[in-house]
Formats: C-alpha cells, structure tokens, sequence
C-alpha cells in the first residue's frame, strides 16, 4: 500500500510538472503511470486522458501504449469485444509510427481474444503478420523471444486447423532455434508441441513419445501446461481404446479445474 501510495504521489507531480510544462506527451505518460497503481475503473479512465492527450502527436510509442494497456486491462476482465477493438487500435497507430515491437504486442493481444473464441483462421491471419514482421526485422530487442513465440503459435494454429504437416514445420523452426541458442527448456516445449501435431497426424506412438519426453521439464512450462499435457496423453489413450489410462488423464485434468476453477 505504502509503495502504491508512493507511486502515484510521483505520477501525479510528474502530471503536474508536465502541465506547467504544457508538454501533452509527458502528461500522457503521467496518466499511464498512474494506470497501473490504480483500480480498474480508475485505471481505465486515466487510460482514457492518456490517449486522448496523445491521439495527435508525433511520439513513436504513444497513444499506442493508451490503447494497448487498455486492452490488456479489458482482457483481464473479460471485457473481450472492447478488448479486440483497443487492440486493433494499438495496432494501428504502431503500424502508422513504424514501431515493430508494439505491432506485435498488439497482434499478440488480438491473437489472444481470436483464439479465445476458437476464431484460429483470424488467428492464423496475425500469427502471419506477427512472423513476417519478424522476418523483416531481426534486428529489434527481444527478437529471440518474440520469434519463438510466433513459430510456436502458427504451429498452435495448424494443429487446431487440423494442418499437422505445416504444425511440424513451425515447430521443428523453434526446435532449431532453441538448439543454436542452448535454450533446452525452450527445446522441450516445441518437442511437447510436436506431439500434439503427431497426435492430429494419427502417429500416436511418436505423439506419446515426444510428450513424454519433454515432460520432465514441466517445472519449466506455463502453469497451464499440466492440463495441456493430460488432455492429449488423454486422447491419444483413447483413441487407442486404452479407456482405463485415458479416464486417469482425463480425471487429472477435471481435478485440476477443480482445485483452480
């Protein structure tokens, strides 16, 4: 609390230096600060002043971060259609300012909505962009990270379109990436995504192989992966008529809801 309070003391004489200044993008700035120490309602708000005192300058990063915290925001309460519209906003004025990092931290965002809803077709659309974007600037920070995220979610796509050969494909990209990087937890996790596209290609036997494999380091993966992991050792199970090994998957995954709804 202490630490809060402190916070938005600083943003708000920040805000206040910034108006005697009549400089409207360190004012935008001011505002956003004071977004993230604040409530919900509050925070919306102030994100609100932020992009409607940037909306007409020149600054590479703003009113883009108005809209995309908005959106962030939005998200996280399950506001999801305002969400998507922040976040095409976002996009839209990062792509007008030339700024490639906040592209794809926009496309994330509506990939995120778009997946959500099962809508992998539009999702596949701006898992695209974000890859080319990529492609054609391999020089910005994060570029790693952000590169292994993409492959990783236009294999996700596939393997939801049923498309298990152009899964592979994505996949065996960030396996060779996480080995040139000596990245082996990142390893691990495109060998656990191959096994779901292996599962969608009937190789049950592989699809088993390589979820087994990389499962010992699941104390690496996303807190998610334990029902990701369960569902298709699950299904592979019983597809091979296992109903046994399968119902003990599926129960996992059930006890897990259970415990974390």
């Amino acid at each position: 609390v202490h630490d809060t309070l402190v916070a938005r003391r600083i943003a708000s004489v920040y805000i206040d230096k910034a108006r005697l200044e009549g400089d409207s993008i360190k004012m935008a700035r001011g505002y956003s600060r004071l977004s993230f120490v604040s409530k919900y309602e509050e925070a919306l708000k102030y994100l609100d002043t932020t992009i409607l005192l940037s909306k007409n300058g020149n600054h590479k990063n703003f009113p883009t971060i108005g809209y995309l915290f908005k959106s962030l925001y939005l998200y996280n309460n399950e506001s999801y259609e305002e969400s998507l519209r922040n976040a095409i906003f976002g996009y839209q004025y990062a792509k007008e300012k030339g700024n490639v990092e906040q592209q794809i931290t926009a496309l994330h965002q509506i990939n995120g909505i778009n997946e959500l809803w099962g809508d992998y077709n539009k999702t596949l659309e701006a898992e695209q962009l974000t890859y080319n974007l990529l492609q054609e600037n391999k020089n910005i920070n994060r570029y790693y990270e952000l590169y292994q995220s993409s492959v990783e979610g236009l294999g996700k796509c596939y393997v939801r379109l049923k498309k298990p050969d152009s899964a592979l494909y994505f996949f065996q990209k960030g396996i060779e990436r996480s080995l040139q990087a000596k990245d082996t937890a990142t390893y691990h996790a495109f060998v656990s995504r191959t096994g779901t596209a292996l599962y969608i290609q009937g190789n049950y036997a592989a699809a088993l192989d390589s979820l087994n494999k990389a499962d010992q380091y699941r104390d690496f993966f996303i807190s998610s992966y334990p029902i990701y992991y369960n569902y298709y050792v699950g299904s592979i199970y019983h597809d091979l008529g296992r109903e046994a090994e399968a119902m003990a998957h599926f129960e996992a995954v059930d006890s897990i809801y259970e415990q974390h709804q």
